[in-house]
């Protein structure tokens, strides 16, 4: 049973949780605009002192840390959703794909600093990508062993089809954060699932409708 104390600790933890995010969000604005923008710039559009920041956050550095990671945080959480048993592999993928499309849609000016941003933080940190592309490929194996069969995948393992998904994913995502005026990526999910399960030579086909 949580005491009144722990009650009040939950809820300063809950606080301080919202106004990192709050900070973060203001960060990727700021950082849009000038992706030189400071400490002074980011606590101006946050409405917070300089001094204030630093209490959630030591650096611009740790802000872009911060920032990389609640968009992995929010991209991974599609794979939490429930996917109903009636529908196929196919349209399951599809699906899992719109979720993180979507949020991905949404935040193009955020990946855009954020692709800059931490390229800098990377030739620093070498092996930092590596593990973070090592944890998604975990997730997204895990995510097809619940959600398949041996048959859907044609007797493949999950962690070979996993690698496939993410280069598909990469290579359509890279491109459409180069163009001026990007279509909807959203868009582009059941043209994804199509590619990875049945390659360039097969016959297209829409994998959002009920089969």
């Amino acid at each position: 049973m949580n005491t009144l104390f722990d009650i009040q600790e939950n809820r300063k933890a809950r606080k301080a949780e919202r106004t990192r995010v709050d900070i973060l969000e203001a960060a990727a604005r700021a950082f849009a605009r000038n992706t030189r923008a400071t400490m002074q710039d980011i606590a101006a559009e946050a409405g917070y002192t300089v001094p204030s920041l630093y209490a959630y956050f030591r650096s611009k550095e740790e802000i872009t840390q911060g920032l990389n990671d609640l968009v992995n945080r929010e991209m991974m959480s599609a794979f939490d959703l429930p996917y109903p048993d009636s529908l196929t592999f196919a349209q399951k993928l599809e699906l899992l794909l719109r979720h993180s499309l979507e949020f991905v849609d949404r935040r193009r000016d955020t990946f855009a600093v954020l692709m800059q941003q931490m390229s800098d933080i990377a030739s620093e940190e070498a092996d930092q990508p590596l593990s973070r592309f090592s944890l998604a490929h975990l997730r997204v194996a895990d995510w097809m062993r619940v959600h398949t069969t041996p048959a859907d995948l044609g007797g493949r393992a999950p962690e070979d089809v996993a690698l496939l998904l993410m280069g598909v994913f990469q290579t359509f995502f890279i491109h459409w954060l180069s163009l001026d005026r990007p279509p909807s990526l959203t868009d582009r999910a059941s043209l994804m699932v199509d590619l990875l399960l049945h390659g360039a030579s097969g016959p297209h086909r829409d994998f959002h409708h009920s089969p």
